[in-house]
């Protein structure tokens, strides 16, 4: 079973209650597609883009088995956009899709289920596109639901291959691992634990990046009494043994580590923290490296204590920070913000967009905003928009904002 941290998480998501004040989104905003339930369910990790233009996502549930579905967006003439349903999920192949998908080079998806599959503890799929327009699934692994289940997190892809991803729990203890998938000769992948938590603030891991030298790095989000989680570092060793290395231990007052991190322009890392009690505080921060292997930490904004932002941020070419908030904002149902560097080596913080799932345009929104090549930002909420579905809180939408 997935972990109670978990488990909270995402009910909270799907059941949460929303005020009943009315506004339209700014003229900027723009909805592209609200889900109905038939078509998916709470979008709830953002999108990724392809050469074309096109946006692609996955739906916590709905769909014809009612688990969840893969979809993309094509953008048409006069601003319309067509959704096609790549895949809907049964429980043979995985339940709730969590976490963002991952192209590779040959343009397949690759994506994680977090419950469902052959164990009830979650899989690894790819879709691979066909000549008559459809996509097949495959599914490449099925976590035990013993000594590994619930994956999260985008999947991250190495120079030969190799696919990177994390665990919510590793069964008998809950604390989550990371693991690796070796692809074999005969079509074929392989599973290795690099690494299993070991509880406190080594426990939840939400997901992983990796470096041109194939480190690996992510954040932990802690569990239990002043356990607010770390950020790692795994490198590879000698004789296949991977090496964790603590780079900051979040305390009561930084916030719970309940995203992930991005890469900045130099080097850095760059993530955000959740008020998980009363002293802590919602905070966006940065970690630089500094010599003999330390990392300085250091908030770049406080966010409201309501605002609770999503994971994880993303960099415009220019430099600037995006992201959004679950909840805050003007009607409390969350925001799109913008955080830009200061020569005083402050960053001023922007708000694009005050969701309110009254005025149809969304709700709750979380993952990764995306660009396209004029900057325009794309991205989930995961309710609101069609307000006639999902006992009227909405399924969710895709939307386009226009900075």
């Amino acid at each position: 079973m997935p972990s109670k941290k978990f488990q909270f998480f995402v009910v909270a998501l799907i059941v949460a209650v929303f005020a009943t004040s009315s506004a339209w989104g700014a003229a900027r905003y723009h909805v592209l597609h609200a889900f109905v339930g038939s078509d998916g369910s709470y979008p709830y990790s953002g999108l990724i883009s392809d050469k074309a233009g096109n946006l692609y996502g996955a739906t916590l549930t709905g769909g014809a088995h009612a688990r969840g579905t893969v979809f993309k967006l094509t953008p048409g003439s006069n601003g319309w956009w067509t959704e096609t349903i790549l895949h809907s999920f049964t429980q043979a192949e995985g339940d709730l899709p969590y976490g963002p998908l991952t192209f590779d080079s040959a343009g397949n998806l690759y994506g994680v289920t977090t419950f469902g599959g052959a164990h009830f503890g979650g899989t690894v799929f790819e879709l691979t596109p066909r000549s008559n327009g459809k996509w097949s699934l495959a599914v490449l692994y099925n976590f035990d639901g013993t000594n590994q289940c619930n994956p999260t997190g985008a999947l991250v892809f190495d120079t030969k291959g190799n696919l990177y991803g994390a665990t919510g729990s590793n069964g008998t203890t809950t604390y989550g691992t990371i693991y690796k998938l070796t692809r074999k000769g005969n079509g074929q992948w392989s599973e290795t634990t690099l690494h299993t938590c070991t509880g406190g603030n080594d426990d939840g891991p939400v997901g992983v990046i990796i470096d041109a030298k194939g480190n690996l790095y992510g954040a932990m989000s802690g569990a239990g009494d002043q356990a607010y989680g770390l950020i790692f570092k795994l490198s590879p060793g000698a004789k296949g043994k991977w090496n964790e290395t603590p780079l900051y231990l979040f305390s009561q007052s930084d916030g719970a580590a309940y995203s992930n991190v991005i890469f900045g322009p130099t080097g850095d890392l760059y993530g955000t923290t959740v008020a998980a009690d009363m002293f802590s505080k919602n905070t966006a921060y940065r970690l630089a490296p500094e010599s003999k292997g330390n990392w300085s930490y250091s908030v770049i904004h406080t966010f409201g204590q309501s605002d609770d932002p999503a994971d994880p941020l993303a960099f415009d070419a220019k430099g600037d920070l995006y992201g959004v908030t679950r909840q805050g904002g003007t009607f409390n149902q969350g925001t799109a913000f913008k955080l830009a560097p200061q020569e005083n080596g402050k960053w001023s913080a922007t708000t694009l967009h005050n969701f309110n799932a009254n005025g149809t345009d969304g709700a709750d929104p979380n993952g990764s905003l995306i660009f396209d090549g004029s900057g325009n930002l794309y991205g989930t909420t995961t309710l609101g928009g069609n307000l006639g579905g999902c006992n009227g809180q909405g399924c969710g939408v895709v939307f386009r904002i226009i900075p």
